[in-house]
């Protein structure tokens, strides 16, 4: 007797499935690091982004750099979205301010958190003023977002391929490919476009 013959529709979800199970299995390292990376597209749809969206409460800062954000969320829709994340927040509150080089420790931006019992998180965000400003309240703000996502940055940071590493020898102080990207990304959202005078 001859072997019956399989129906065309089940071999071909049969290969399907296990092209999608090998993929998997090929280099779960990666996949981990692009939704790390990616993580910011995924809280809100970019086609539901208004122009007119407000800075939000919770982000404190002088005058001169309240003038920057206002110019930034106008021009980037990419900094619109963090915005959006950080006013749903209600037990978050950020200070964003000018520092002196020693408060940096060497480097152009740097975020202090401190988490309270009541479970409030507070971000001091202290950046150098005579580097990319734009770029770096989007990075340091992305770091933010990371806390908020609950990211452990310290795993990760052991692990290859994941996009984070730590940055000092205590393991205390992080970089990630995540938040580098976005503050190049809302950069470039800006480059080109005239800042209004204050």
């Amino acid at each position: 007797m001859a072997p019956t013959r399989a129906r065309p529709e089940l071999a071909c979800f049969l290969c399907i499935l296990v092209f999608c199970i090998l993929g998997l299995a090929a280099d779960p390292a990666a996949a981990q690091s692009r939704i790390a990376s990616d993580a910011v597209h995924e809280y809100v749809a970019a086609s539901s982004i208004s122009d007119a969206v407000a800075l939000p409460p919770n982000l404190v800062t002088s005058p001169t750099y309240r003038h920057v954000l206002e110019w930034m969320i106008r021009v980037s829709p990419t900094f619109r979205r963090q915005c959006l994340r950080i006013a749903a927040e209600r037990h978050l509150m950020i200070v964003l301010q000018a520092v002196p080089p020693g408060w940096l420790h060497g480097n152009r931006a740097i975020t202090r958190f401190v988490r309270q019992s009541n479970g409030t998180l507070s971000a001091t965000v202290g950046i150098n003023p005579l580097e990319n400003q734009i770029e770096l309240i989007a990075h340091e703000i992305e770091h933010i977002i990371e806390q908020l996502d609950e990211i452990d940055l310290k795993s990760r940071a052991a692990l290859p391929n994941t996009g984070v590493h730590a940055i000092d020898a205590n393991g205390v102080m992080f970089e990630t490919a995540r938040a580098m990207q976005i503050g190049l990304r809302v950069s470039n959202e800006c480059r080109g476009i005239p800042q209004p005078a204050d």
